[in-house]
């Protein structure tokens, strides 16, 4: 069982399918303050990178804070957190 927790309640959801197969392949929920995007074949169903940075709703951000001189070894362990956390599906997805 699969538990995706949102900031508000999903408007609609589309499921994305390969042409001339019934299997879906993606799953799209667009919510009051964020589009999500769910890789259905991948282990765990893991959402697909956001092209952009943050919540599409601009009140999401509460806080935000520039480091620099951050050490190499710091930042590759944060990059490499951070890459476990989606799926590795590099497609755009296209409406219909």
């Amino acid at each position: 069982m699969l538990l995706y927790l949102y900031k508000a309640s999903p408007y609609d959801l589309y499921i994305l399918c390969f042409p001339d197969y019934d299997e879906p392949h993606s799953l799209i929920v667009l919510a009051e303050e964020e589009l999500v995007a769910i890789d259905l074949q991948s282990h765990g169903w893991q959402p697909y990178r956001n092209p952009y940075m943050a919540s599409l709703h601009s009140s999401a951000i509460t806080c935000a804070q520039h480091v620099t001189n951050v050490p190499d070894s710091l930042w590759s362990k944060i990059q490499d957190a951070g890459e476990q956390q989606f799926s590795n599906y590099s497609g755009r997805v296209r409406g219909a």
